[in-house]
């Protein structure tokens, strides 16, 4: 069974926290996320709403980290569509949507 980590975007603040227990967020302050139990090629771990980069040998393609509840299990996705993290040991974690939302906007093919 993998380990489950949390860690929390406080909103108002503007800083990522890490959980050490499940608390309830009442006012909405935080932004929840879960590790998914992966890594990336650094051996960086991946965590849901990351950023991540990958190089199709053509061009480098952005995806954010998600959780699909139609299918439970991690996914990434960009504007072209949904890919299971099958292949995230060739994968790049370079920010997420809260600290470096910029990487999403300086990119054509995310």
């Amino acid at each position: 069974m993998r380990q489950i980590k949390l860690r929390a975007w406080a909103k108002e603040a503007k800083v990522m926290h890490p959980v050490w227990t499940k608390t309830d967020d009442e006012n909405g302050a935080y932004e929840i996320m879960q590790w998914t139990g992966l890594v990336d090629k650094n051996n960086v771990p991946i965590w849901e709403w990351d950023i991540v980069k990958t190089n199709n040998g053509t061009y480098e393609i952005i995806f954010v980290a998600d959780w699909s509840t139609l299918t439970p299990g991690f996914y990434v996705s960009n504007k072209e569509g949904k890919n299971w993290m099958s292949a995230h040991q060739f994968m790049e974690v370079i920010g997420n949507i809260f600290e470096t939302p910029e990487l999403l906007n300086n990119t054509e093919n995310n």
